[in-house]
């Protein structure tokens, strides 16, 4: 039966069409076309694409002779033409051929028509004739239909912007490209044809800002910004921002906290950085340290301006905060609230917590003054959050009396565990709450700021918790460099996204299996995902980062591992083959894949399999090396070249990484030894000096 009015709806439709064709009148056509529209409502609710035959009623994006017209209003956002233009890029990488843009609608040619209700008037002209139902998105938070209208117009309506941009580049993935096609090289595979076919209405997502925190940049994304993306700048500048949030509108995100060591030029100090986040919709945010969206490290100049300090310098304190506010009027942002030291240290002039509570307070009201003055009159509908990071938890636990619509941040313990849940009162607060968490790390007692290792289970099961008691305002993952942590951050923003299927456990896995199939195909799917899932249970088990048994603040010397040799089976080398197993099968896989597929296997798969892998065995055959010296056996002379030998390998992997993947787009991306912290140098291997009269010559 769907088929037969499937039929009759399609042959009715293009005879109405070519009535319209022949000098009907238009107000004809357009109530027989509406009526028509409104028999399909029982029409498919799936949006499904297809790469050969073409199904009734689908929707051609292309094909050898055809190609579609993109339709977007140039009156609509900005951030909707940037999102046409890479959608654009995305066809011409399936297809080989460029589709045409186009500013006013065509009764007859196929068109994908993309806008913003109520700011695009192609989008518009479709509701009121009737083409298009957006009743369950009008005014809805970032939320989009696509639908297949007729064999030759597809609709993408977002009810704000950014929705629209959701919904363009949610199309864009279904086609086969992925986030990470400029970020990671998954490029897609060409096509000689595509249809599109049936209708998908996005719900709001479950978080309502959703982002990532640069962080720690020194030795990635600022060097390779620096001098090879955006020589031009000599830092990370809009060039840079702009591919950074193309991606996280690609991955349904809106929210960022900006890059902000010393390394790095202050955001709002490098010409074009503001405007390139107003036009692609992103909400800019500061970290935890950084109030008023203000950077410290760039911006408080302790010479010129004094110690950061609100007892003893408050009107100075109080000018470089409101210098800022009233710049960013009228920007879309969160501003972080409360105050810190300069750089991720405590508040100064304050004697313990009680004290910096109700000077907190005094801060918090001066600071709400500044936006009801700059920004809008009603505080309360201005975005705000207080992380409650390090010891600003212990100030908010010594009674501070933090304003009910501020968005409370809870942290993790920079480890992956969640420090905190809503109480019962927190819950109720109209600012909500949400959460602050590190899948990237410097600081006491250990950094993890090379691979990207955190087990997705866990980050699944700490976010979830956290969602189901009430978090859902604001989630901020810190990511580094972004490379190479990009299975996390899809991990992480698809949770905030769409947060319902992973309230399953059993999901983060299905996750993982379901991101490797749709960048490297089902078959490849299944021998990676085995492999990875066992690289992130080893890492949970110990952090490859922390194999030297080793700290940081103060740093210490490496040491011997605790992985017993002699006992359990000789447990160090069950890890050293654990790591060998994976380790061949990457080595294995990378000689089956080729072409498109082989810049990004080596990104997402072989370095950190092989890095991981050589890490653990440079130090646990430096401590075999070391103890069957001391039992005089002349296997330790073997184990000590081989715990070189997998230093060796890391410099090799990391070069080739650096000068020759991808012809050299990375070049100063990858660091195998951020801070030049003991753990990552060349093993301190012993001095080994054998009795060979009477050494044990023995197996190794």
């Amino acid at each position: 039966m769907g088929k037969l009015r499937e039929c009759c709806f399609i042959k009715s439709l293009h005879f109405f069409t070519d009535m319209a064709r022949k000098g009907i009148k238009e107000k004809f056509w357009t109530l027989f076309i509406s009526l028509l529209c409104a028999l399909s409502l029982h029409a498919q609710k799936e949006l499904l694409v297809f790469e050969r035959g073409k199904p009734l009623g689908a929707f051609e994006l292309f094909s050898k002779t055809k190609i579609a017209t993109l339709v977007v209003d140039s009156n609509d956002a900005k951030v909707v033409s940037l999102c046409a233009k890479a959608f654009l890029n995305d066809v011409e990488m399936l297809s080989g051929r460029r589709m045409p843009l186009a500013h006013k609608s065509f009764k007859h040619q196929p068109k994908l028509m993309a806008g913003t209700i109520g700011r695009s008037v192609v989008i518009d002209e479709m509701i009121r004739a009737g083409f298009l139902d957006a009743g369950a998105i009008k005014g809805k938070w970032e939320c989009f239909i696509i639908k297949v209208v007729g064999p030759d117009t597809l609709v993408i309506a977002g009810s704000d912007p950014r929705g629209t941009a959701f919904g363009i580049f949610h199309l864009s993935e279904l086609l086969g490209v992925s986030p990470w096609v400029l970020w990671a090289d998954a490029m897609p595979s060409k096509k000689s044809q595509m249809f599109i076919k049936g209708s998908f209405t996005s719900m709001e997502p479950s978080v309502k800002y959703r982002g990532i925190f640069l962080n720690d940049e020194d030795w990635g994304l600022q060097p390779w910004a620096a001098k090879t993306f955006e020589p031009e700048t000599g830092d990370i500048g809009p060039k840079t921002y702009s591919k950074i949030f193309e991606l996280l509108l690609r991955l349904k995100a809106n929210l960022f906290w900006p890059a902000m060591h010393d390394c790095t030029k202050a955001f709002f100090q490098i010409e074009g950085n503001q405007q390139i986040a107003a036009d692609y919709g992103m909400v800019a945010g500061t970290s935890h340290a950084e109030p008023m969206l203000r950077n410290n490290v760039g911006e408080w100049d302790q010479k010129a301006m004094g110690p950061f300090n609100y007892i003893s310098n408050k009107e100075k304190v109080y000018a470089y905060w409101e210098e800022r506010v009233k710049q960013s009027k009228g920007m879309d942002a969160v501003y972080s609230m409360g105050m810190r030291g300069v750089h991720d240290s405590k508040m100064e002039g304050v004697k313990n917590e009680q004290e910096a509570a109700a000077l907190m307070e005094g801060i918090l009201s001066d600071q709400r003054g500044l936006l009801a003055k700059y920004i809008h009159n009603d505080v309360t509908t201005i975005p705000q959050a207080f992380t409650a990071y390090k010891e600003v938890l212990d100030i908010y636990d010594a009674g501070l009396k933090l304003p009910d619509d501020i968005t409370l941040v809870w942290p993790d313990d920079n480890y992956g565990y969640i420090q905190r849940l809503n109480n019962h009162s927190e819950k109720e607060r109209s600012g909500g709450s949400g959460v602050y968490y590190h899948a990237s790390y410097w600081g006491r007692p250990h950094d993890y700021l090379w691979l990207g290792t955190t087990l997705p289970v866990l980050m699944q099961s700490e976010m979830m918790k956290a969602f189901s008691n009430g978090a859902n305002r604001i989630w901020v993952l810190n990511v580094g460099d972004i490379k190479p942590l990009e299975y996390s951050i899809e991990l992480f923003l698809d949770m905030a996204y769409d947060a319902a299927p992973f309230q399953t456990n059993a999901f983060a896995k299905q996750h993982h299996f379901n991101w490797l199939k749709n960048l490297f195909g089902q078959q490849m799917a299944n021998s990676i995902h085995p492999i990875l899932w066992e690289y992130y249970n080893l890492a949970y088990q110990r952090r490859p980062e922390f194999m030297g048994w080793s700290q940081t603040e103060p740093t210490t010397k490496t040491n011997y591992s605790t992985f017993n040799h002699f006992y359990f089976g000789d447990e160090a080398q069950k890890r050293i083959q654990q790591y060998q197993l994976i380790e061949d099968k990457v080595k294995v896989l990378r000689k089956q894949i080729h072409g498109k597929d082989s810049e990004a296997f080596y990104q997402l798969v072989y370095y950190p399999v092989v890095g991981a892998s050589h890490m653990n065995k440079k130090f646990l055959y430096r401590d075999k090396a070391y103890l069957y010296a001391k039992q005089n056996r002349l296997s330790a002379l073997t184990y000590s070249a081989m715990s070189k030998a997998a230093y060796d390998s890391i410099v090799a992997e990391t070069a080739y990484f650096n000068t020759q993947l991808s012809e050299g787009k990375w070049k100063h991306m990858m660091s195998m030894q951020p801070r030049n912290l003991p753990v990552f140098l060349e093993p301190d291997l012993p001095v080994i000096t054998m009795d060979r009269k009477s050494a044990w010559v023995g197996p190794l």
